[in-house]
């Protein structure tokens, strides 16, 4: 096999920088040959800076790789070629000895068979090893030639590889510079970021060490609620066992009832399915003997019919037709009577339901008439007449003595409300209430003593004033307690001194008090400040009647309009 040219080493001389540059390097310069847009942020540019430092360094990584690869594949191409030298040497010696054996067995005039054993064995071996000799030969023709194609496959992709990262080769120290400073910076990071996650770490510890206490604290707490619980309900337990010893008994009780009441049921049950088949059985039984009886009619008619037949033939008759109005006339006065039983029955519905619908409009009448009624008395209540009788009614129903304190005219003197009810104002414990006669203090001191029935004077009862008074009997000195003489002298009622003057000229004196002006309006069933005439002609004489402004009678001339309408 002819040498082949062998390409040039890609083992060139690639010697890195190996002088310590402590030196920065030059970021703008290194964007600008690797073609970084100047414009992108700073931040951003560094970033990018570092990812094309980051794929050259791949590059050159890759270049190193292909050549170590491209130097294996030479190696591995030269053994297999020193390997090729050695079997052509091999097979050319097996072939000339196989030439030599050969021929001597060429050169023997008896032929094959006429050699001796051995000379034919060691024919056949040299025969044999040529061969495999000339099959290695061609199998190591093959390797060596497939070898040598991917030596050059690989020395190409190195060549590539080569040219493809020369251009960086000035700058790739720099940027592996920039690489490393990134590196060690990020490093830094990591390392703080680490103290960081010590220091958070610990406060988690600490904090889950303070959780574990309160949960430990907690489920003390829990474990110590659980006894309680434990305790109350055993204590529950015993009175729920005598409850459900109770309801056990009652329960047992009921179920007994009910099974009972099943029982019952279930045996009522039986006695209707019974009674069911039996009716059953006896309509069955009514409609086979009704059935049969139809049929020994019809048989009797069929007989009677054949015994007929000839007589009616002989008449000149037609027995067939005979025998079908027979039973056609039978059939209508059938229809005829089963008529007159539904137009019976029609009518006694009909009267039925005509009873139902007269029954049915009287409730509906007596139901719409007291309805009528409720809306009448509604709309009664509704005017103005009665519900002003009825709020006066219900004001002379509060009054002491049912006295009319409504008037609208203002033609009655006035009347203040407080003193013809029984109320405590704030004059009650006074002592003193020049407004209210004897009776209505009393009233008021009844009406206390009512709701506070229990409370008396108490240690205050040395502070009530004793009255002195000669004993009828004995001539000595009385002592009288009590509410009654905290009460004040009695005084005339307002008024009483224009009566007094009235009198002194001839006329005759009248009482004003409440009492007498108010029984002969309630028993009369008319105002309570209505007045006898003399009454109303002192009365009138003793409090002039008093002068209305103009806005007075216009507010009297529309209330008596109001009272018209």
């Amino acid at each position: 096999m002819e040498e082949l040219d062998r390409p040039p080493s890609p083992v060139s001389d690639f010697s890195d920088d190996t002088d310590d540059d402590t030196s920065l390097p030059d970021e703008d310069y290194l964007a600008s040959r690797l073609s970084i847009s100047s414009s992108l942020l700073p931040w951003k540019r560094h970033q990018q800076l570092l990812a094309e430092a980051n794929s050259i360094e791949k590059m050159f990584s890759e270049k190193d790789g292909k050549v170590r690869a491209a130097m294996e594949c030479e190696a591995v191409f030269e053994s297999e070629k020193k390997r090729l030298g050695e079997l052509k040497i091999s097979q050319e010696e097996a072939s000339s000895k196989f030439d030599l054996i050969r021929k001597q067995v060429e050169d023997e005039p008896l032929g094959l068979h006429a050699l001796p054993k051995d000379l034919v064995d060691a024919l056949r071996v040299s025969e044999k090893q040529a061969m495999i000799a000339s099959e290695l030969l061609r199998a190591q023709n093959k390797t060596v030639a497939r070898e040598e194609r991917v030596y050059l496959h690989a020395q190409h992709e190195a060549n590539v590889a080569e040219a493809s990262v020369e251009k960086f080769a000035d700058i790739v120290g720099d940027l592996r510079k920039v690489s490393e400073m990134e590196v060690a910076k990020r490093k830094k990071q990591v390392e703080r970021n680490k103290k960081n996650e010590v220091v958070s770490a610990k406060r988690l510890e600490n904090r889950q060490r303070d959780r574990v206490k309160e949960y430990n604290r907690k489920l003390q707490e829990s474990n110590n609620l659980a006894e309680s619980q434990k305790n109350t309900a055993r204590e529950l337990h015993k009175t729920s066992s005598k409850r459900i010893t109770v309801t056990s008994r009652i329960t047992n009780g009921s179920k007994k009832f009910m099974e009972e009441a099943r029982l019952a049921g279930h045996e009522n049950r039986i006695q209707v399915a019974l009674e069911l088949k039996a009716n059953t059985d006896a309509i069955s039984a009514a409609l086979k003997g009704k059935n049969e009886r139809n049929a020994i009619l019809q048989r009797k008619k069929e007989q009677a019919e054949r015994e007929e037949f000839g007589t009616i033939l002989k008449m000149g008759g037609n027995p067939y037709v005979e025998f079908k109005r027979r039973d056609v006339k039978k059939k209508a006065a059938k229809d005829e009577a089963r008529e007159h039983e539904r137009i019976k029955k029609q009518e006694a519905e009909l009267a039925d339901r005509m009873v139902k619908d007269d029954e049915y409009n009287r409730k509906k009448e007596e139901h719409l008439k007291r309805q009528k009624e409720y809306e009448d008395a509604y709309r009664g209540e509704q005017g103005r007449e009665i519900i002003e009788a009825r709020n006066r009614a219900y004001l002379m129903e509060k009054t002491t003595n049912n006295t009319d304190l409504i008037d609208p005219t203002r033609r009655i003197f006035n009347i203040e409300p407080s003193q013809v009810t029984t109320i405590k104002d704030a004059s009650f414990g006074l002592g003193y209430n020049p407004r209210k006669d004897e009776g209505q203090l009393q009233a008021v001191i009844d009406m206390v003593k009512k709701k506070y029935p229990k409370v008396g004077p108490g240690e205050y009862s040395r502070l009530i004033p004793k009255k002195v008074a000669l004993d009828d009997d004995t001539g000595e000195e009385a002592n009288s307690v009590g509410l009654d003489g905290l009460l004040e002298p009695k005084s005339l009622p307002p008024g009483q001194d224009a009566l007094s003057i009235m009198n002194k000229t001839g006329l005759e004196e009248v009482q004003l008090d409440e009492m007498s002006l108010t029984t002969a309006g309630a028993a009369s069933g008319v105002s309570s400040r209505a007045t006898t005439p003399g009454t109303a002609e002192v009365a009138t004489r003793a409090f002039p009647k008093p002068q209305l402004t103009k806005f007075e009678k216009d507010a009297l001339q529309k209330a008596q309009a109001r009272q018209k309408n």
